[in-house]
């Protein structure tokens, strides 16, 4: 139960943040009494449709994936991520970050994901059929997905149909097996535990834009040990994809964090979380993985760099003139890519939101655009190797 001493209704925002984030819109706070048989009755109907659509969207997840199995664990890339999870369960210890494994032969032990603190990758282990054990562990990383993109929703704003159509919107088109329909992307048939390093990452930036917004010490407390936690848990789970899957979380997050104007205890909640993080990284040991899959993958020949065609006007006007809108097969300005019209209507979504929205809905739209723009930039600088031959002008 929450009290009120102020009729501030910015306190009271604050206050209750957490309650207005996790129940749902027709609930009550504070000390009012226990609801009506006839607010109860209003409450489960309009929570059916929520709970339909959701059972429907399981149903058919799980349907499907039975009906067409090749889209769980897809050859070749699914069906290593998958046999080399099953060898590390054999052949590794608990939260090994380099885990050996007889049968790895004599690639890279630095291994870009691992199952630790992976629902998903530890339903691997179950002693069930082979395509079941698929199907579970496709279902835990939907669950984790759906749940962690209604909550960070919520958390900016956004109301909960238009998080809950978002959330579906997001299973249907990318997740297998959907996304056999859309032709879009088939990263999670390839990759499911990007899944996971996903709802970490959501979940993280909700419980961080939430943290110090609350008067009570306890809630704040609470939220900073969750950050913490799934800061853990996304390290020990992904300790290579994590780090390079930050970004656009840390832009998106700072750009709501800075606009937001938040008071200087607020502000003292979220630096303490960054702190017992960044603690946590270079005590932990990690640096020393780092080190060595720089001092692995350094191993590989590598370009000499101009640092005087860097500093030269003609280089670079040069490059971007030369420079081909398809050269990275995922660019926004590649209409050719099969996933264009999603990336397309993201913008387009963020635009709309700009004009319409005001508070963290606008500014989420703001600093997407933003990094969408400077990731293109930086794809147009840093070009992949079909483009080898525009780099030689720089590098």
């Amino acid at each position: 139960m929450i009290t009120h001493s102020s009729h501030n209704p910015i306190e009271i925002s604050q206050r209750s943040v957490l309650v207005s984030v996790l129940s749902f819109p027709s609930g009550t706070v504070g000390g009012t009494a226990a609801p009506s048989r006839k607010t109860l009755m209003k409450t489960y109907a309009r929570a059916l449709p929520y709970l339909l659509s959701w059972g429907v969207l399981a149903l058919l997840m799980v349907v499907g994936m039975n009906r067409l199995p090749f889209t769980t664990y897809a050859p070749p890339d699914g069906e290593w991520a998958k046999w080399n999870t099953e060898a590390i369960f054999r052949f590794s210890n608990l939260f090994d970050l380099s885990p050996y494994s007889m049968l790895a032969g004599m690639g890279s032990m630095y291994f870009p994901n691992l199952p630790w603190l992976n629902p998903g990758a530890l339903a691997l282990a179950l002693p069930i059929e082979d395509n079941a054990k698929n199907i579970v562990s496709y279902v835990i990383y939907a669950a984790e997905l759906a749940f962690s993109i209604v909550l960070l929703a919520r958390v900016i704003g956004f109301s909960w149909l238009t998080a809950t159509v978002g959330a579906q919107l997001y299973l249907y088109v990318l997740f297998p097996p959907f996304s056999e329909v859309f032709q879009t992307y088939n990263w999670f048939s390839l990759a499911p535990y990007y899944a996971h390093l996903i709802a970490v990452l959501n979940i993280a930036l909700g419980a961080l834009l939430m943290c110090g917004r609350s008067s009570d010490w306890r809630h704040n407390l609470v939220l900073t040990a969750s950050v913490l936690a799934l800061f853990i848990s996304g390290l020990l789970s992904a300790p290579f994809t994590f780090i390079f899957a930050m970004p656009a979380y840390l832009v998106i997050g700072l750009a709501l964090i800075v606009t937001r104007r938040p008071s200087a205890v607020e502000w003292g909640w979220k630096t303490a979380v960054l702190a017992l993080c960044l603690m946590f990284f270079l005590g932990s040991g990690i640096v020393s993985y780092y080190l060595g899959t720089i001092a692995t993958s350094g191993r590989t020949p590598t370009y000499a760099i101009a640092w005087d065609k860097i500093l030269s006007f003609d280089a670079w006007l040069q490059l971007f003139r030369d420079y081909s809108l398809c050269a990275g097969a995922r660019l926004l300005l590649c209409i050719n890519d099969r996933g264009a019209w999603l990336l397309i209507a993201a913008v387009g979504g963020a635009a709309i939101a700009i004009v319409t929205q005001r508070g963290d809905i606008r500014s989420a739209g703001w600093a997407l655009i933003a990094y969408l723009g400077l990731a293109h930039v930086c794809l147009c600088v840093c070009p992949s190797r079909r483009m080898a031959r525009v780099r030689k002008r720089l590098f």
